[in-house]
């Protein structure tokens, strides 16, 4: 089947749609986003105000002069009329189509991401594999019906993973490495003790600002990780010369007071004898 386009004004083409490139057909992809924004104010109008709107069509006024009057859409306020007849309604306008397609209820979502959150908490946060096969398993175990690529997989599908971490607030984070030792001493008793005994010692000994100090420490290697350089493509090996293959850990102390002077830094170098250089 051909089709006639008139492009400039006195000039006509006909083509055929299988002339048009692949690249063509293919932009219509992004026409659709990933996350919806809705470009119109329908169905947006606050329910208490749809509903004195309806009391007023059903006290003897038209629909027509109420909407105009209470700038609602009246084809909204003829839905939410008609839909209140026969039923309780708790929105207006439509249900979206991603919540009517949704596997899990509200509550169930609900419930699922604070057990994820409690996790992370703990220092025992699960990967986002282990999310999705929690998911599909907790769905399994309710009975509730699931997409056939779900159970292929033996797991949740990503695009499902992707918009549950959208609506409930949740990321994927590179943890830091915590040893047990820090996870179990900091909790609310020890840090609760800690701060009476530097109420106790303030009040004590009186220390005026500038003899607080807060102190802390980091690591630095004396072997920083190169840059990335222009090199020959294909090539296996590109290096870069450093002081040595496997630096040294340096312990960098800094101090700084509660008027906000800080002391030079400190290095503590691990040797036994130190050399200048």
């Amino acid at each position: 089947m051909f089709c006639h386009v008139t492009i400039n004004p006195g000039s006509t083409h006909h083509f055929h749609p299988a002339m048009l490139k692949r690249s063509t057909l293919e932009k219509g992809k992004d026409i659709m986003p990933r996350t919806y924004r809705r470009k119109t104010s329908w169905g947006s109008t606050p329910l208490e105000e749809i509903e004195r709107a309806a009391s007023e069509v059903k006290g003897g006024k038209s629909i027509r002069s109420v909407a105009k009057e209470r700038q609602i859409d009246r084809s909204t306020l003829r839905r939410y009329i008609k839909k209140r007849d026969t039923q309780e309604v708790k929105s207006v306008g439509y249900s979206g189509t991603a919540s009517a397609k949704r596997v899990f209820s509200e509550e169930v979502e609900k419930e699922l991401a604070e057990h994820i959150k409690k996790l992370a908490e703990q220092f025992h946060g699960i990967s986002p594999k282990k999310c999705r096969e929690l998911a599909l398993e907790l769905a399994g175990r309710n009975n509730i019906p699931t997409p056939s690529n779900w159970t292929e997989k033996g797991l949740a599908g990503k695009e499902w993973f992707k918009n549950f971490l959208a609506r409930h607030h949740l990321s994927c984070r590179m943890p830091e490495a915590t040893s047990l030792g820090r996870a179990t001493a900091f909790n609310k008793t020890t840090v609760g003790e800690f701060f009476d005994n530097l109420a106790k010692v303030i009040d004590r000994y009186k220390f005026p600002p500038n003899m607080i100090f807060n102190v802390d420490e980091t690591g630095v290697t004396t072997v920083q990780t190169p840059k990335q350089v222009v090199a020959e493509k294909g090539k296996k090996q590109v290096g870069s010369i450093t002081s040595a293959e496997r630096g040294e850990l340096v312990t960098v102390v800094c101090a700084v007071n509660a008027t906000g002077n800080a002391v030079p830094p400190m290095f503590i170098f691990p040797r036994v004898r130190y050399k200048d250089h």
